[in-house]
């Protein structure tokens, strides 16, 4: 048995392990691992090696480098695909779960990445404060569309952190502008409230920096909101309103990536429900 093919076995049974144990172990048995496959790299890349073997090799060993010499020196008709549903080692959604961009690259130029390998990492992106994945989905993946859809918004722009938020902050005011053309603006109030008239402070404060007339989109919410959150939002209505509220919270970016329990236009995002409620009707 080759040094490769022993090391591929020995990886598909650590990851056989990994899988009962519901995840990935990056600890030093595995680092041993993919040093022995970059060892046997010469192994894995001879035409007698099997290529779910010399795939599964490459994969474990997360070497984009390796990745694209195995997809090079094998014949073109090997089902890439197929092999890569069946693979032991780290398939495209583990690769996404790492965010290893690199490896997701070489996946990408063999057309091997589903629409699904790409919404996870936009996922895994967001929870891990990752703005170059994103940059990557833009970039290189030339991805088009929102990186948050609707029902998704709310809580991604809620646990939006300083990392991802000059990406959030574009996509936020992008779709505010879009809505106010199109008349779509209720589409957008109900992906960022909280049932029909509660919208958390900080989701407002991020609309409030938008520099937008943001009344005709808050209007279902306007005659339930307190006075002073009332006054903000009747504020964007005019040019000297909006310069008002920039002049109060000057950095737009920044405050996107503020935690939500945070302070916006100087009220505790802690006590909002209590400090603030809903006027009742």
């Amino acid at each position: 048995m080759t040094l490769a093919a022993d090391t591929h076995n020995r990886a598909s049974a650590y990851s056989e392990s990994c899988k009962a144990a519901g995840t990935l172990v990056d600890d030093p048995a595995c680092a041993g691992l993919r040093a022995d496959i970059l060892i046997a790299a010469a192994d894995l890349l001879d035409p007698s090696m099997a290529p779910q073997n010399a795939l599964d090799g490459a994969l474990f060993a997360r070497d984009a480098t390796l990745l694209r010499q195995v997809f090079d020196r094998l014949p073109d008709a090997t089902p890439w695909q197929h092999l890569l549903f069946r693979t032991q080692a780290a398939g495209a959604g583990t690769l996404a779960h790492e965010i290893r961009l690199d490896c997701l690259a070489a996946l990408l130029e063999r057309d091997l990445l589903l629409p699904e390998n790409l919404k996870q990492l936009i996922r895994e992106a967001t929870s891990q404060d990752r703005d170059d994945a994103l940059d990557w989905m833009h970039n290189t993946a030339r991805w088009t569309e929102d990186f948050w859809p609707n029902r998704r918004l709310l809580k991604a722009l809620l646990r939006c952190r300083p990392g991802c938020a000059a990406h959030m902050r574009a996509d936020l005011d992008r779709r505010l502008a879009v809505a106010t053309r199109s008349g779509t603006e209720r589409k957008l109030f109900d992906a960022v409230s909280l049932g029909r008239d509660w919208i958390p402070l900080k989701v407002l404060a991020a609309l409030l920096t938008a520099r937008q007339d943001i009344t005709g989109l808050l209007a279902p919410a306007r005659h339930r909101m307190h006075p002073e959150i009332g006054a903000l939002v009747d504020a964007t209505a005019s040019r000297h309103g909006q310069l008002s509220l920039a002049a109060r919270e000057p950095d737009p970016v920044a405050l996107v990536g503020r935690p939500e329990r945070g302070v916006f236009f100087g009220i505790n995002g802690e006590t909002f429900f209590a400090t603030h409620p809903p006027v009742e009707t």
